[in-house]
């Protein structure tokens, strides 16, 4: 066995629940949020109240996904932001409503049961903590032989510390399946660089034998 296969987690194996439940959500419970917000709930961000605009999405990227975040008021506290009621409300039914809602096609463990027979199968997400459970409801302990989330390991995609946990250099043939070419794609050396508007299938697969 000379093949390791790392999967992504969100929005390559699990999705969040579907439009039509989120703008349900939303129009009942959360109608005066911006637009800006509603668009990264849609997206599965689970802190999209305390953002506005993409820098402030980048920034609470940096402060909490290489965090354990035992409560909502631990966000306010990292993100020093005061705390409001209606805010903690919004953020704590919005992951209960993906946690009983999270879209995943049952045919990705007949997938994975097959590809482990031949492979080396990693799971490497930059993942809030609050989404780890998904893990366990999911099972994936009995199909990957490593998982490495950014919440646990305290730190992130694309960062060589990450890829050198999957321990790449011990296989001929490197697979990296993911969403988002910013955070997931190995570019091999010799490989031309995309450019920031290069559309790619979602999820994409890149492989690598020269790394």
């Amino acid at each position: 066995m000379n093949k390791l296969i790392c999967f992504d987690l969100m929005e390559t194996l699990v999705f969040p629940p579907d439009s039509l439940t989120l703008n349900n959500w939303i129009t009942k419970k959360a109608y005066f949020l911006t637009g800006f917000q509603k668009e990264m709930f849609l997206k599965g961000f689970p802190y999209s109240i305390f953002i506005n605009n993409i820098e402030e999405l980048n920034l609470v990227k940096d402060k909490l996904l290489c965090r354990q975040i035992l409560n909502n008021k631990d966000v306010f506290d990292i993100l020093s932001v005061p705390y409001n009621s209606v805010w903690d409300r919004i953020t704590e039914e919005y992951i209960s409503l993906f946690m009983k809602n999270y879209q995943f096609n049952e045919n990705i463990i007949i997938m994975l049961s097959k590809l482990k027979e031949n492979a080396r199968l990693c799971l490497v997400s930059n993942l809030y903590s609050v989404y780890k459970p998904l893990i366990s409801l999911l099972n994936f302990d009995s199909y990957f032989d490593q998982i490495l989330l950014s919440c646990d390991i305290m730190e992130r995609k694309p960062s060589l510390k990450v890829l050198k946990k999957t321990k790449y250099k011990a296989y001929e043939n490197r697979i990296f399946i993911g969403d988002n070419w910013h955070s997931d794609l190995i570019i091999r050396k010799r490989q031309i660089l995309m450019r920031s508007d290069t559309k790619l299938p979602q999820p994409f697969a890149s492989w690598s034998n020269s790394l």
